[in-house]
């Protein structure tokens, strides 16, 4: 970094450690206790810290913590065995005490819209309860049907006073028709708060793009405010960061970006089931789904059954031709029956796959369908060179699952005669690789492993320039560099390995922090070739796609009649709610892989027993 870089860094750092020793103030932290990890300003506290600043995976004393704030560039910490001088519903509230405040919130509605009167809260949560005493701010958002109807927030109350405000604030929401009781009933009520510390949006962070989806915004010019939480990615989808504090100012505040000062903060955000009995938590716009498994062989039930919910999702949308969308978006944007060549003929390999290792006549009808779709259209169609052979790769593949030889030597030939035609371009080179070296012609294999070689090479040149390389365009080598025993492939693996991210996703390339379950999905199913060797990672990113996963429950922003043809797909990233239906086709093929390992570790052990 430059000496200018390195004292930017360091204005931006001290911004942050300003905040954090504001907030420390305000909730009266004893701030000789405050230690700093942070260049140029580092601090040491007077005995054992009660926090911690420092830059992303700084602090690796994590047992006994846990974090305030977390960004690509700060973290905070605070130990837990403090009394907490902050709102702790922000950070801890138990299951019971969110039931509680959806209680307080839907009882405090219904009695509203039959008598207008607002109820006394201290009747809807225990006298004892922190509810009545932890001062929090709040937003409860009302969905009816899959349509956003109201939203309000209250600031710096009791929590079930904040909560009981806003809800009845929300049954009066201007910007949309009022609710009735009878909608109440069908409506699912999501509640947010927030901590208040607020970190500063540096220049940096808007320069380098990055959203953090699970976050809250806040924008101000000095005197009026705009917000946006994150139920927002739910109902608009940003181009980037700079469109979303556009709109930010401009729309939800009233004012010039040129005049914002930009914040942001932690959320605890959870909705209700959609019977109204339980809590759902929520990150970003997703559900949690906690898995306290650590070895893929305890996560099987769990595999098998996203496998199946990924497998049913993409066969409910085929047609009777074989067909199938490439994107369903629950916000109706753009043309459904708009294609991707190579994307329908990757799913042929990837319901191929799944397959073989479920044996299920309903996934190899849909596969056989699929590629006999593909193959008599794609011979009409003006593809460009690049589509026809990454279509040629999907549908060998493909046919190899099926064990349909004549479909195998065919697209073997088409690939051997147009490779040499094709500039490099790592996706259509890795894949018609790791075709052809299977495919048991030997000067096909030789034709497959130059064509590695070259993307291992561009790979390693892109690498040591510092180019900005795509972790999914390059994952086929995390298989191959193993099958064909290079000698970089620890090199490969250490590589990936060090790029997952702490909730188990892959970064898109090297220079963004953004995840999306296409790319992680990607990784994953290459990862999945070797679950021996990657099985860390593998439980890691599984977590990750697995949350990412469309449950009913947590369709609660699609309209009703639209949610079936979401169920069991992957929603895109956190900002974007479409389902790509080859982020499904990743998610298959890496869990038949594990799942066929399995049954394949389990048939050994018993002949090694016989």
């Amino acid at each position: 970094m430059s000496v200018l870089g390195d004292f930017r860094a360091y204005k931006e750092n001290r911004l942050r450690v300003e905040a954090v020793f504001e907030w420390a103030k305000r909730r009266r932290y004893d701030d000789s206790q405050i230690q700093v990890l942070l260049p140029h300003l580092e601090r040491s506290p007077v005995g054992t810290p009660t926090l911690v600043v420092c830059g992303p995976g700084g602090w690796t004393t994590t047992q006994g913590w846990s974090p305030r704030f977390r960004s690509s560039v700060v973290e905070v910490w605070a130990r837990n065995d403090l009394p907490h001088p902050s709102p702790s519903l922000v950070w801890d509230a138990n299951e019971e005490e969110k039931r509680q405040m959806l209680r307080v919130a839907r009882k405090t509605a219904q009695h509203f819209l039959a008598t207008q009167k607002v109820l006394p809260t201290i009747v809807l949560a225990p006298e004892s309860s922190r509810l009545h005493t932890e001062r929090v701010s709040a937003d409860v958002t009302y969905w009816v049907d899959g349509y956003l109807r109201a939203s309000m927030i209250v600031e710096n109350k009791p929590c079930a006073e904040a909560v009981a405000t806003a809800a009845v604030r929300a049954l009066h929401d201007a910007r949309f028709k009022p609710l009735t009781y009878e909608e109440l009933e069908r409506a699912r009520i999501e509640i947010t708060l927030w901590s208040d510390l607020f970190m500063p949006l540096t220049s940096s962070e808007i320069a380098r793009g990055d959203i953090y989806f699970e976050k809250l915004y806040v924008a101000t010019d000095g005197t009026r405010r705009g917000w946006y939480l994150p139920e927002v990615f739910n109902c608009v989808q940003f181009t980037g960061l700079a469109h979303l504090l556009d709109s930010l100012a401009r729309q939800k505040g009233g004012f010039s970006p040129a005049q914002a000062s930009v914040y942001m903060t932690e959320v605890t955000d959870i909705i209700e089931s959609s019977d109204h009995t339980q809590p759902f938590s929520l990150t970003g716009s997703v559900i949690q789904k906690s898995l306290s498994q650590t070895t893929i062989a305890e996560l099987r039930a769990d595999i098998e059954h996203g496998a199946r919910a990924a497998a049913q999702h993409l066969m409910s949308l085929q047609t009777e031709d074989g067909w199938l969308p490439g994107i369903v978006d629950p916000m109706r944007r753009g043309n459904p029956c708009a294609v991707s060549w190579p994307h329908l003929t990757f799913m042929a390999w990837a319901l191929g796959e799944w397959a073989v290792v479920s044996q299920s006549k309903e996934a190899l009808s849909s596969t056989e369908k699929l590629a006999a779709y593909c193959r008599s259209a794609i011979k009409g169609l003006p593809l460009s060179v690049r589509k026809r052979i990454s279509c040629a790769a999907y549908l060998g593949k493909a046919a190899c699952a099926r064990g349909d030889g004549r479909m195998v030597a065919e697209q073997q030939d088409i690939l051997v005669q147009l490779m040499p035609t094709l500039p490099f371009e790592p996706i259509a080179y890795l894949q018609s690789a790791s075709f052809l070296v299977h495919a048991g012609d030997s000067t096909a294999g030789k034709v497959g492993e130059a064509l590695f070689q070259k993307a291992l090479q561009e790979f390693l040149n892109g690498r040591e320039k510092g180019s900005n390389i795509s972790l999914a365009s390059y994952a086929e080598l995390i298989t191959l560099t193993r099958e064909l025993d290079s000698p970089h492939e620890l090199n490969i693996r250490e590589w990936y390995t060090s790029r997952q991210h702490a909730d188990g996703s892959f970064p898109n390339t090297t220079t963004s922090h953004f995840s999306y379950s296409r790319g992680t999905g990607k990784v994953f199913e290459a990862m999945a070739r070797y679950p021996d060797v990657y099985e860390t990672q593998i439980v890691r990113s599984f977590e990750w796609l697995r949350q990412m996963q469309y449950p009913v429950e947590g369709l609660y922003f699609v309209p009703t009649l639209e949610q079936n043809a979401l169920v069991g797909g992957f929603r895109h990233d956190m900002g974007n709610p479409q389902a790509w239906v080859d982020a499904s086709g990743h998610f298959l093929i890496g869990c038949a892989r594990l799942l066929g390992s399995s049954k394949q570790s389990r048939q050994k052990s018993v002949l090694q027993s016989d």
